[in-house]
């Protein structure tokens, strides 16, 4: 009788692990700092996490200072929590990527490495290799019984490297803020120049195939490009908790 008991519950805790694997989430939400950084967004991880897990199909909200949906303030189970945790390395840099569920089960998790000295190098690349093991299999945990979210694309600016091109000829054209900007691509890097040319407004280092490290004087976030070639960066400003969005249109 003990053993029959027994075996009932073993295939009653089976049938609730694959009901929880099988069940996919609408949301995802990402928190402004993590623990083993000293600062809100630092190295613009936070922002990374929330960009990529967009792209993986998910509605992201940061865990403050964005107003959460009524659905959500009122069923927290359709969001799955995103942390990221550093683990013990001896010359390397180890991240391990978590995805939680309501009850604070962990649903997925991966990990990434680097060997970059620099911190903010070595965590950037360390957390885009997790991340991108997740968006394989994303497909899995994402509700896409909705609205699809914006997509990103892969931009496909022509290198060219003969000065003797006009500079007009080699970059792309965008407006932002009532100015016009040229972008101009470098390997697998961007600039975007004022004045044709002359004075750097910002730069893209790349994070991934579609996502990148955008750098100017007043904003560090990350960027990734729509479909119809416009960029688009989020970032963290100082003064606010929410998550900024500017828009680069282009011509």
């Amino acid at each position: 009788m003990q053993k029959f008991i027994l075996i009932l519950l073993v295939l009653f805790s089976t049938a609730i692990q694959a009901q929880n694997n099988s069940k996919t989430y609408k949301y995802a939400i990402v928190p402004l700092q993590y623990n083993f950084l000293s600062k809100p967004n630092q190295f613009q991880l936070n922002v990374l996490t929330r960009v990529k897990l967009k792209e993986a199909g998910f509605k992201v909200y940061m865990d403050e200072g964005e107003k959460m949906p009524i659905e959500l303030s009122e069923n927290n189970c359709m969001a799955l929590k995103a942390n990221v945790i550093k683990e013990k390395g001896i010359f390397t840099s180890n991240l391990l990527f978590q995805l939680r569920n309501c009850y604070g089960n962990v649903v997925f998790e991966s990990r990434g490495s680097s060997r970059e000295k620099a911190y903010e190098v070595a965590y950037k690349e360390a957390l885009t290799i997790a991340l991108d093991e997740f968006l394989f299999i994303s497909s899995k945990y994402v509700n896409t019984s909705y609205e699809k979210p914006e997509e990103t694309t892969k931009m496909t600016i022509e290198e060219t490297e003969s000065d003797d091109t006009p500079f007009s000829q080699r970059a792309v054209k965008y407006s932002f803020e009532g100015k016009t900007l040229w972008l101009l691509k470098k390997g697998d890097n961007y600039t975007l120049f004022e004045d044709e040319g002359i004075t750097v407004f910002a730069t893209l280092s790349q994070a991934d195939r579609g996502t990148f490290s955008y750098d100017s004087s007043d904003i560090d976030g990350a960027a990734y490009f729509n479909p119809n070639g416009d960029m688009i960066v989020e970032y963290l400003a100082k003064d606010k908790v929410e998550v900024q969005k500017i828009v680069f249109k282009k011509l």
